[in-house]
């Protein structure tokens, strides 16, 4: 035998180079790449060479060792995770570019010059149809605040409509052709300004936009794929939209699946008034391939500190009859941010201001205590995530309640190195030193870092560069013109930098699991130098260009000869992982039983942690195969099931009993759901299933469903109850403690009326019960431990339910059958009496698959008498 394996590994390659010659290496070979170094900022394999993808995400990455010295030498490139932007406005910039820039013009002569050229090369623009568009003034440059009359430049710029956006995008300077639409007299804007004539500030904005004509579809696809386009080149590979409209919300998602669609985008809504409740008009939703994902809302506290728009607590010093505005009062700040988290959104505030800030984290902290009451704002915060975007100047006593509520703070590292030549003049030396645009004391944080393109270029490694020096990466020098740093107390490492623009932006739009590093599972983005960055010279940083970023222009593969290197190992590495795995799994299984119990401890949670993870993750099918074919791999996950269902038991009654004790103290209380770590979890489930039943239902939304398997805690069917306002649910389950529990939790929720308990045992159910009388039927995970007994239930069950009810039996699929059954399909089921309708396997969070059946009409029996 031995032999033979011999032969087998010494002609493989040339087996293989024939295939490969004739079919393409990617007919054979994952997709493969080698480089100098690859930082995965994985604490397990923090430095590496080589990784595979499959199917758009990692699938091995190891060191590459195993290749010949001449191979090794051949690599090029240092390549990282690719970057994330904390914070940008997509359209917008893509808008900008198709503007003209007013940028870094330190005078009115320059802003007319760039006027005059833009209006040269692009002589069509200025109609009622297409305003001239700039972005980037600052009136800090002109001594005074520009006008509309500013405008009339030359015989070419007669009757023109121009909108020129001041650097922060919080001003608009118009022309008086513009100002010709504009109701007279202009009418006073809570939360706006108007300066000088012709410049609007803030809330004031909207007299002037409600007359913008607006650009169409075809105009703003242009606007995102110009847009996406420029951010690869900047390594950008995912960004955190911050406000967007439901319309443009609409187009995402018909844009999201086109092959230039190469951003991953986590957008948040922006209500079309702003500060207010609109999720009927753009629901969450996120896209399993990761382009496109709507879990947050952005809300606004006040303007922006160049236009003395951000609400201040004590005036400014160089105007000192004004403290700012606030864009919304505290109680309505407070009232939305609060509707926005209990309807499962994360809530993302705009504070600029030390005022705005501290009413920020008051509605914040506010919202978090009813809604998690009972598991401590701060544990809440741990699922909820909320944010406050800027968070520039902030009191001493409300950073200190930041850190103890865990707010996370997106910021901007650009935006200090640009405002530092006015902070101080504006805001007074000791409230700079104070409370203006931390960094490193907000550390502990996560601290999301962004540019807020198009107010900042869109450059990573200036937002880095701006981080560790507190020096402008256009000039290399702080606000004295020296190279100490604004501030320098407040820099930040490399390290720290990429963690602001990798790990933290992941974690901030919870894709923690997904994105944001190197490691198998993750979605394959990465970003390539010439250069390894942490050993640059911090002042040639912000410098080096971007070589390849791998949403746009992938590499080759490896090339034909170290694709065969590493093939060759391919095989007997799969074995070898799988042995592994199983391995690892039975350890976990092992010390488990060794316990004396498995209600949640520190090992428990610890062990199941682990085991989720390591089931969860995606494996190929050969890699599965080969390990459910390990000898005692059966076994082994069949007795595992039976620890899950009852370690998942003792899960839901550890925290039915806490949220029951929260109930008899607090009546009133709402959130205490959120104590629950796997909440979410159920959330996306049900979304999911809500989703697979539609196309089946007779009639939809539901009336009645009824869910076996419900356990002591009825996630389900209370989300069910949101999802479908007017269902009743019947909870089946053959544990009377279980009932009696959740029972006891849904009558102190007040839902007696829409929740009926009943104990049934699942494999012999009684005859006409009502809640056979269901539209949908639901079999959870763990009721069967096999394909038989599933088989089984549905057997007994099918003939008890109505002709045409659905059956939806949870399953799962790959190595998530280790933790849950896998319902095998067959002819068995329709000769049972059910017609199968879909089936359904999710690799997102949602762990288990799903499983649609049909009861069949049941045909009557006539019988014909003679004569």
């Amino acid at each position: 035998m031995s032999s033979i394996n011999a032969y087998y590994w010494l002609f493989l390659p040339i087996v293989l180079a024939a295939l490969i010659y004739q079919f393409g290496p990617q007919a054979f070979v994952r997709q493969q790449y080698c480089y100098k170094s690859v930082r995965t900022l994985s604490p397990e394999l923090p430095d590496v060479h080589c990784f595979t993808v499959h199917d758009g995400k990692f699938s091995s990455v190891y060191s590459g060792d195993a290749a010949s010295e001449k191979t090794k030498e051949a690599r090029t490139g240092y390549v990282y995770p690719g970057f994330w932007d904390g914070h940008g406005h997509l359209m917008q910039f893509g808008e900008s570019l198709d503007s003209v820039s007013l940028f870094g013009a330190s005078s009115m002569a320059e802003v007319h010059q760039k006027l005059l050229e833009y209006k040269t090369k692009r002589s069509e623009k200025g109609t009622a149809d297409e305003w001239l568009r700039g972005v980037g003034w600052d009136q800090a440059h002109f001594g005074r605040w520009p006008t509309s009359s500013d405008l009339e430049i030359s015989q070419m710029f007669q009757d023109l409509y121009v909108m020129l956006d001041r650097v922060d995008v919080h001003c608009i300077w118009v022309s008086d052709k513009v100002l010709d639409l504009l109701p007279s007299p202009l009418p006073d804007v809570p939360g706006g300004e108007i300066p000088a004539k012709g410049v609007f500030c803030d809330n004031a904005m909207d007299i002037v936009l409600e007359h913008y004509p607006k650009p169409g579809k075809e105009r703003k696809t242009k606007f995102i794929k110009a847009a996406m386009a420029e951010l690869n080149r900047h390594g950008i590979v995912g960004m955190h939209d911050a406000g967007v409209v439901p319309e443009d919300l609409k187009l995402y998602q018909e844009l999201a699946n086109d092959g230039d669609w190469t951003v991953r985008v986590n957008a948040m809504i922006e209500c079309p008034v702003r500060n207010t409740v609109c999720w009927d008009a753009a629901e969450r939703f996120s896209m399993p391939n990761g382009k496109l994902q709507v879990k947050s809302v952005k809300l606004f506290a006040d303007g922006a500190l160049g236009s003395w728009g951000s609400a201040m607590i004590e005036p400014y010093s160089d105007k000192p009859t004004s403290s700012g505005s606030l864009l919304v009062n505290a109680t309505t700040l407070s009232q939305v941010t609060y509707a926005w988290l209990s309807n499962m959104y994360q809530v993302n505030i705009h504070a600029i201001g030390d005022l705005a800030n501290r009413l920020a984290i008051d509605a914040l902290e506010m919202a978090l205590e009813i809604w998690c009451l009972g598991a401590g704002p701060h544990e809440c915060q741990v699922h909820r995530r909320v944010r406050i975007e800027h968070a520039q100047i902030i009191h001493p006593d409300d950073q200190l309640r930041m850190k103890q509520l865990g707010i996370i703070p997106s910021i901007q590292p650009t935006h200090a190195t640009s405002d530092m030549g006015y902070a101080e003049s504006r805001l007074g030396l000791q409230r700079t030193k104070d409370e203006a645009y931390r960094m490193r004391s907000l550390l502990p944080l996560r601290l999301v870092l962004g540019s807020d393109f198009p107010v900042e270029p869109p450059s990573i490694l200036e937002g880095i560069y701006a981080a560790m020096t507190r020096r402008s990466p256009r000039t290399g020098l702080d606000q004295n013109g020296g190279k100490d740093g604004w501030y320098p107390e407040e820099t930040l490492s490399f390290d720290q930098a990429l963690e602001g623009f990798t790990l933290n932006p992941a974690y901030a739009a919870f894709l923690e699991k997904e994105a944001g590093k190197i490691e198998v599972g993750m979605f394959a983005d990465w970003v390539v130098f010439d250069e390894e960055l942490e050993t640059m010279d911090v002042e040639a940083l912000h410098m080096a260009i971007t070589k390849q970023t791998s949403n746009t222009d992938l590499p080759e593969a490896t090339t034909l000869a170290e694709a065969l290197e590493v093939m060759s190992l391919t095989t007997p590495s799969t074995r070898s992982s799988a042995h592994q795995l199983f391995s690892e799994i039975r350890d976990i299984y092992t010390t488990l039983t060794e316990l004396s119990s498995l209600a949640p401890s520190e090992t428990v949670n610890t062990l199941l942690t682990r085991l989720v993870n390591l089931c969860v993750a995606p494996y190929s099918t050969e890699f599965t195969t080969y390990f459910f074919k390990i000898q005692g791999a059966e076994e082994l996950c069949e007795r595992l099931r039976s620890i899950c269902s009852t370690a998942e038991s003792e899960l839901e009654k550890y925290y039915v009993e806490q949220m029951l004790e929260n109930l008899r103290e607090n009546p009133s209380s709402r959130g205490f759901l959120e104590i629950y770590p796997y909440l979410e979890n159920y959330w996306y489930q049900t979304q999911l299933e809500a989703s697979i039943m539609k196309p089946f239902c007779v009639s939809f939304p539901p009336l009645s469903i009824a869910f076996i398997g419900s356990g002591p805690l009825p996630l389900t069917s209370l989300f069910f109850t949101h999802h479908f306002p007017d269902v009743k649910i019947y909870n089946i389950d053959g544990d009377g403690d279980a009932i009696d529990l959740s029972a006891d939790l849904c009558r102190r929720m007040d839902m007696r009326d829409r929740m009926v308990f009943v104990q049934e045992d699942a494999n012999n159910p009684s005859t006409g019960a009502d809640w056979m009388k269901s539209e949908i039927v639901f079999l959870a995970a763990l009721v069967g431990t096999d394909t038989k007994s599933k088989l089984d239930i549905l057997r007994n069950l099918a003939p008890k339910l109505r002709p045409g009810c659905l059956i939806i039996a949870r399953s799962a699929r790959g190595m998530r059958n280790v933790l849950y059954p896998v319902l095998e399909l067959s002819e068995d089921f329709e000769a049972a009496g059910l017609q199968i309708m879909a089936e359904v396997h999710p690799w997102t969070e949602v762990v288990n698959s799903s499983v649609v059946f049909r009861v069949k009409h049941r045909r009557r029996a006539w019988t014909f008498l003679a004569g």
